[in-house]
């Protein structure tokens, strides 16, 4: 999983990072980027700078470019089975026969609570 922020300052070795991360290849990550597997390399050892035509590919192609360009993730990984753990939760404690039926607006609130909890303490 990537940490929600980088501290390098190396686009070329966020772009490594990051390929390694969706567990792709050079060659196949260079395709996404539309350029040579020379170039993929070029741009991972910081040889050259990666072009905007690059990035744009990568973008389209679903690559979060934002994290190469700036270190930032706008899309932060989400753990599915903690997500259903947390609903589960919420969904045993409020759906007893003591309490009162939740609207979906105030389960969503329970819900997001939890899992704002949760994940503050798997950092």
């Amino acid at each position: 999983m990537l940490n929600h922020n980088y501290s390098s300052d190396s686009v070329s070795e966020r772009i490594k990072l990051i390929r390694k991360h969706m567990k792709l290849k050079q060659s196949e990550f260079a395709k996404l980027g539309g350029v040579s597997v020379t170039s993929q390399s070029f741009y991972e050892t910081g040889k050259c700078s990666p072009t905007m035509g690059y990035i744009e590919c990568l973008r389209k192609n679903g690559v979060d470019v934002s994290f190469i360009v700036t270190g930032l993730r706008l899309t932060p990984d989400i753990d599915w089975e903690l997500m259903k753990q947390a609903f589960l939760l919420v969904q045993s404690t409020y759906s007893s026969p003591n309490n009162s039926p939740l609207l979906p607006e105030q389960f969503f609130e329970h819900f997001r609570a939890v899992a704002e909890t949760v994940l503050r303490l798997k950092k």
